[in-house]
C-alpha cells in the first residue's frame, strides 16, 4: 500500500486542487478498484478544502446508504486481524478507530467510467460536519492506526491532504508517508518557507520528496519593465533543493528527492483560469465532453497533461 501526502508549507498553494485533479489518474496508474480502493483523507481540520469539494452535498442530503463505516470495512474483509482489532479496541492501540467512522465512495465525482465503481475512491472528510471524523487534537499514533485499517482492507493507496504548516496530525502523516508532494507557488515566501521547513523536518523522514510548482503562469510577465524569468526561479529552486539533498545525505537522512516535475516542460502545473472562479476536475470535464471537438481550453489541456504526468511520477515503483 502506497502512502502519499500532499503538503504545502503555506496555504493558498493549490494543494487540494492538486489532489482533486491527480486522483483519477492515480486510480488508473495504481489499478485501484472497489476491492483495492484509493482512500483520500482530509487532515486539515482548521481549514478544510476537499471536505467541501467532495462531500458537502452528500452530507446535507443525508445519504446514509452511500456511507461506509470503519466497522463495515473490517466486516467486508473479515480475518483474524480484524476480529482482534474490534474485540480488543478498548485496550489496544486501535482505540482511535471510531474517529474515522465515515468513508464516502466518491469515484463518480472524478469522472471515472462505468467500469470503475464509485468505491474505487473512498473519502474520509473532516468537515463540514466535524462529528463525522476528527483527526485534530493529540496525535497518539492516529495516523499509524488508520493506515493499519486501510492496509488490512486492501487499499492500493492512502492519500493525505495535509494541513499547511505544522499541525500535529500533519507532522505524523509526514513521518509515515512513502511519497510527499511538496506543493508551492513561485513566490519567494512559498519557496523560502518551504525550504526552511524541509531543512527542519527531513532528518527523520524516509519518504521521497516530489517538489511541484503549482499555478505557474504561462504568459510573459513584466515587472519594473523587465521580463520575469520563470526559468531563473526554477533553476534557483532546483539548486537550493540539490544543496538540501546533499546536506541531508551528509547528515545520514534516508529521504530522497525527485526533481522530475521541476524539469518538466511547464515547470510544474500551469495556471488554470477557470480555477480562479470555481474548482473543477479536468479529467471529469474532458471525459464528460469527449465527443466535443474541444472540451478543454489551451491552459486546461496543458494542466491536464501535467496532472497526468505527475500521477505517473507518484505511481513509479509502487508495489
Amino acid at each position: 500500500m502506497l502512502t502519499i501526502s500532499y503538503f504545502s508549507y503555506k496555504g493558498g498553494s493549490g494543494r487540494s486542487s492538486l489532489i482533486y485533479n491527480t486522483i483519477p489518474f492515480l486510480v488508473n496508474d495504481l489499478n485501484a478498484s472497489e476491492e483495492h480502493p484509493i482512500i483520500v483523507v482530509d487532515l486539515d481540520a482548521d481549514s478544510a478544502g476537499l471536505s467541501y469539494l467532495l462531500t458537502e452535498d452528500k452530507i446535507k442530503e443525508n445519504k446514509q446508504t452511500d456511507f461506509l463505516t470503519t466497522n463495515m470495512l473490517i466486516d467486508e474483509k473479515v480475518n483474524l486481524f480484524g476480529k482482534y482489532l474490534f474485540r480488543n479496541s478498548g485496550s489496544s492501540n486501535f482505540k482511535n478507530f471510531e474517529l474515522y467512522r465515515m468513508f464516502l465512495p466518491v469515484g463518480a465525482e472524478f469522472g471515472l467510467n462505468h467500469l470503475q465503481h464509485d468505491r474505487s475512491v473512498l473519502f474520509v472528510p473532516v468537515k463540514p460536519d466535524k462529528t463525522i471524523s476528527k483527526f485534530d487534537g493529540p496525535a497518539n499514533n492516529k495516523i499509524g492506526d488508520f493506515l493499519s485499517v486501510c492496509e488490512n482492507y486492501g487499499a492500493s493507496a492512502v492519500v493525505f491532504d495535509m494541513p499547511a504548516g505544522g499541525q500535529i496530525i500533519g507532522g505524523e502523516a509526514f513521518q509515515q508517508s512513502d511519497k510527499i508532494l511538496v506543493c508551492m507557488r513561485i513566490t519567494k515566501q512559498h519557496r523560502m518557507g518551504t525550504l526552511d521547513y524541509l531543512k527542519e523536518k527531513m532528518a527523520g523522514v524516509s519518504a521521497e520528496f516530489i517538489p511541484v510548482f503549482n499555478v505557474v503562469p504561462q504568459e510573459k510577465i513584466l515587472i519594473d519593465d523587465k521580463e520575469f524569468s520563470l526559468e531563473e526561479v526554477r533553476r534557483n529552486l532546483k539548486q537550493e533543493l540539490e544543496n538540501l539533498k546533499l546536506e541531508s545525505e551528509q547528515l545520514g537522512a534516508s529521504c530522497k528527492f525527485n526533481f522530475k516535475m521541476l524539469d518538466y516542460e511547464y515547470y510544474g502545473i500551469p495556471e488554470v483560469k477557470r480555477f480562479k472562479f470555481i474548482e473543477g476536475i479536468l479529467y471529469a470535464i474532458k471525459n464528460k465532453n469527449k465527443n466535443k471537438d474541444k472540451s478543454l481550453s489551451e491552459d486546461e489541456e496543458k494542466a491536464y497533461e501535467s496532472y497526468e504526468y505527475l500521477a505517473k511520477i507518484i505511481a513509479e515503483d509502487a508495489e
